[in-house]
């Protein structure tokens, strides 16, 4: 077994899939996964200027942009809000309508 320095582990999870990258903050083009109740969770892509709708509200994601993973978004009236949870493994099963899809990453 080889020894790895931090440096050459911080390339290789910046370099792997999404869901393995370990970054903390949201940016454009990241992988969420919505969490809006113990029932209803969804994967999603945030891309500035585009919006989320859902029965609790309507999420902007510009909002979600610079929030780190485990935050709430308020809705924009107000109402209703979401969490932000980061990609893994056993929530993106969840968020999956085919709960036994193959993933090949």
């Amino acid at each position: 077994r080889t020894a790895t320095s931090p440096a050459s582990a911080a390339r290789t999870r910046r370099s792997g899939p999404a869901m393995f990258r370990g970054e903390q903050t949201i940016s454009d083009g990241s992988m969420v996964i919505v969490y809006e109740d113990h029932k209803h969770l969804s994967p999603l892509r945030v891309q500035a200027g585009q919006t989320l709708n859902n029965r609790f509200g309507t999420f902007s994601h510009n909002a979600m942009i610079g929030k780190q993973y485990g935050e709430q978004v308020v809705s924009r009236n107000g109402q209703g809000y979401i969490y932000l949870l980061a990609p893994s493994p056993e929530l993106w099963t969840s968020s999956l309508s085919h709960r036994t899809q193959i993933l090949y990453l």
